[in-house]
């Protein structure tokens, strides 16, 4: 990811025109999901009963400060938080 200028526009010239050394370091980040399916089979269709949970331990997004969007990239990162859902299915 690119640094920003201190222009505040992100340029390429980043941080490093302070100090040639300079190196951004941003905290692993790992999120755990759980789903689990049953499927029920009758003579004309199978009926699959879902359920799960994203991001089980409701791990915030790390920080990145000097990133292009506000406090962190939310291409890479959850920001809705731990959800749980259910899935039905039918299949003919």
């Amino acid at each position: 990811m690119e640094l920003v200028a201190s222009t505040g526009k992100s340029n390429g010239t980043g941080l490093c025109y302070r100090d040639s050394t300079f190196t951004r370091r941003v905290q692993a980040y790992n999120q755990w999901d759980l789903f689990a399916a049953y499927t029920l089979k009758s003579g004309a269709s199978k009926t699959t009963l879902g359920a799960g949970i994203n991001n089980v331990f409701n791990r915030a997004p790390s920080a990145i400060y000097n990133g292009l969007t506000a406090a962190s990239d939310p291409t890479a990162f959850d920001f809705m938080g731990r959800f749980v859902y259910a899935r039905l299915g039918l299949n003919f």
